[in-house]
């Protein structure tokens, strides 16, 4: 698939993605948009490498598919996808860029707001429970 957009990231203030670290090089990766609404990140023959972390284990990728819960290291310089992608909505507003998010990542942020009405429920009887036994 061709790319929809290409983003470029490295150290230099002409990157679209500016990365200010002595070990990112001045035009390190490419992140691109295909028509299919997937993220690919690629290298762009950097001396210190694009990595990937899967497990605390860091690989070294020429060419891959990301998502937003990916996490990423450009030389020693360790970014998410997330903040990758902000940057990009953040410097380019206008265009209608899709967030590809992983099951995993939607099942915790359901879990989280879960827990958090929870919590908000349990306060609620204890404080009842309290104005009818002391009240």
């Amino acid at each position: 698939m061709e790319p929809q957009c290409t983003f470029t990231i490295g150290r230099s203030p002409d990157c679209d993605i500016h990365l200010g670290d002595d070990s990112v090089s001045r035009h390190h990766a490419t992140l691109s948009l295909s028509d299919d609404g997937r993220w690919l990140l690629k290298d762009s023959g950097s001396k210190y490498k694009t990595f990937i972390i899967n497990s605390d284990r860091a690989v070294v990728v020429r060419e891959t598919d990301i998502s937003s819960t990916d996490t990423l290291r450009f030389g020693n310089l360790t970014v998410t996808a997330r903040e990758l992608l902000e940057e990009v909505w953040r410097k380019f507003p206008r265009l209608s860029i899709p967030w590809r998010e992983s099951r995993g990542e939607k099942v915790r942020e359901l879990l989280a707001n879960f827990a958090w009405v929870g919590i908000g429920a349990l306060a609620a009887v204890l404080t009842v429970t309290f104005i009818w036994v002391w009240g």
